[in-house]
């Protein structure tokens, strides 16, 4: 019976054995196949593990970065907020944001802005760092934010007046320059149908059917309505606006 009793214990140790080998090998594959840089870090921030993705993000070996604080490759700037977030999750991990935003250095020097997702790995002193990369993100908003500058200071700067409409010619927007060549301003025509201030209404229609036809229309005589009806005349070039289908929505 003790023998009978030793066999089975043995037998119980294999199978659990096993089922931590394969439970193991599972999430090690999910570690390594996932398409986010992904650390396991100690309390003192000494890196214990890091993918292949997080080698392609740094540009370091896995024998480069393992056994090094991962805190030197934070930048300057973003030391401090991550070194406070990481002394205050000893203190109160509920008090401290999962996901905040650093810039971290890679291995040319270049700077990657990146969001952090830090988790603490139960019954252990270890964490799992997860970085998201939005370097790209990051470049595309700011060009965007400087171009948009740009179009502000050329369209609050223009002599001449720019203006869109939907299609059925309601102004959704108009420049400050309307105030050169009317009494009217801009908040006050905005929502208004440009073809009220079309002398000849026939006009309007021709300038749609060229651009049907065209898709634009060049140095086009029109004569305007002012505010005290008097008659204003003008040359316009125009040109359809077209929504993410590609569809005409506007001019």
């Amino acid at each position: 019976v003790k023998t009978h009793g030793v066999n089975q214990d043995i037998t119980e140790r294999k199978q659990a054995e096993e089922r931590f080998s394969k439970s193991n090998a599972k999430y090690q594959t999910i570690f390594e196949t996932t398409g986010t840089a992904t650390m396991i870090v100690e309390e003192d921030c000494t890196i214990l593990l890091a993918n292949k993705e997080c080698l392609r993000l740094t540009g370091f070996s896995l024998s480069d970065l393992l056994g090094q604080k991962w805190t030197q490759y934070v930048a300057p700037e973003s030391l401090q907020i991550m070194l406070q977030n990481h002394n205050l999750r000893r203190q109160d991990i509920s008090a401290v944001p999962k996901k905040y935003e650093v810039k971290l250095i890679d291995k040319k020097g270049e700077i990657h802005f990146s969001i952090l997702n830090i988790e603490m790995i139960p019954e252990t002193t270890q964490s799992i760092v997860s970085i998201l990369d939005i370097t790209d993100q990051k470049k595309a908003n700011e060009e965007l934010k400087a171009s948009e500058i740009k179009f502000k200071t050329i369209f609050e700067n223009i002599q001449d007046v720019y203006y869109e409409t939907k299609l059925d010619g309601t102004i959704i927007e108009i420049s400050p320059s309307i105030q050169n060549v009317s009494k009217d301003k801009r908040h006050e025509l905005i929502g208004k149908k440009v073809l009220d201030f079309y002398a000849d209404h026939k006009r309007r229609n021709i300038l749609m059917e060229i651009l049907r036809e065209k898709g634009y229309v060049e140095d086009f005589d029109i004569s305007l309505i002012g505010k005290e009806g008097n008659l204003q005349r003008f040359t316009l070039t125009s040109k359809f606006l077209y929504d993410k289908d590609n569809k005409p929505c506007g001019t």
